[in-house]
């Protein structure tokens, strides 16, 4: 909040996508309130985006979360707010800025509550970031079925 009073361009533009959505940034998740300040900060900074563009990041990561996990699901209405989760669905919006259909991958995130999506990520061997493996499995989940337009 201290960015946004001194009306820092990324943290005035990400404000006003956290108001549009009725999010707010706190201490402890709740239905409508975000936890992962730092996420949120680095989803909306990353690979020197402009205020406009960390917002309209932003504002596509929240959304696809919020498709996937309304706020009446009961199992995945805080968790869905999970870090490794936020960051896995902002770098497929990223990487596939304008050809990821994000209706799709609500859908494919949906299939399983936040929690066992957080258990997948965190109960790895192979040393890779939790958002690194739920990344590949989002990927490889959207693109099963596909024969065109498939992430690559």
């Amino acid at each position: 909040m201290n960015a946004v009073h001194a009306e820092q361009p990324h943290e005035v533009q990400a404000n006003e996508v956290l108001q549009m959505l009725g999010l707010r940034l706190g201490r402890k998740p709740s239905t409508m309130t975000i936890a992962a300040i730092a996420t949120v900060r680095s989803i909306v900074h990353g690979h020197q985006y402009t205020p406009e563009d960390g917002a309209e990041l932003l504002l596509r990561t929240l959304q696809t979360v919020m498709n996937a996990w309304p706020t009446y699901d009961h199992d995945s209405s805080t968790t869905r707010w999970d870090r490794d989760i936020l960051i896995a669905v902002a770098n497929i919006h990223r990487n596939w800025w304008d050809s990821v259909d994000a209706n799709r991958l609500a859908t494919v995130v949906r299939v399983k509550p936040a929690v066992q999506w957080r258990s997948i990520g965190q109960g790895n061997d192979d040393n890779r970031p939790a958002s690194q493996i739920l990344y590949d499995r989002f990927v490889k989940d959207y693109n099963r079925g596909m024969r065109t337009r498939r992430l690559k």
